[in-house]
């Protein structure tokens, strides 16, 4: 089962050391607008690689977890998702946003976020707001946040 971890995230629980370890990552979309109506996609997706060959220990593969690393099937897969998804994005389907809030597991739970400019904030994740901002409650106050890498705190 996969999971996304705010912003960009594709998580599992990792089937290769028996999801004693938490969460791993198995791919990730970075996404740049360009003019008025343009953007870039990067999508990144371990697909084949073996647990030597992972980058940090906190990743994963479709191969490690028991997926078949058929890369083509996954890519026509990928690909018709997108033009699903991308349609509900030009179409501002309120559908799209609700999935990524079900899909989100940083959402309830408690996160350190280092930001962009070296600052900390740290809280409960309470929500992502209509414009896609992670909503953090320290108990006091909520603050949007717009980027920064998040960490899930395991307690």
């Amino acid at each position: 089962r996969a999971e996304l971890k705010w912003p960009n995230d594709v998580v599992v629980i990792a089937a290769a050391c028996g999801g004693s370890e938490g969460p791993r990552k198995i791919g990730g979309i970075l996404s740049h607008t360009v003019g008025r109506d343009g953007v870039i996609l990067g999508i990144g997706l371990n697909v084949a690689m073996r647990s030597e060959d992972l980058p940090v220990p906190q990743a994963s593969s479709v191969l490690l977890e028991g997926g078949d690393p058929d890369r083509a099937g996954l890519l026509v897969a990928l690909m018709g998702a997108l033009a699903t998804r991308i349609a509900q994005w030009r179409d501002a389907d309120p559908v799209l946003l609700d999935d990524y809030r079900r899909a989100c597991s940083s959402i309830g739970r408690f996160v350190d976020i280092d930001l962009p400019d070296g600052h900390r904030v740290s809280g409960v994740v309470a929500g992502v707001d209509d414009d896609g901002h992670l909503l953090v409650s320290d108990g006091e106050a909520t603050a949007r946040i717009t980027s920064g890498d998040v960490i899930h705190a395991t307690i």
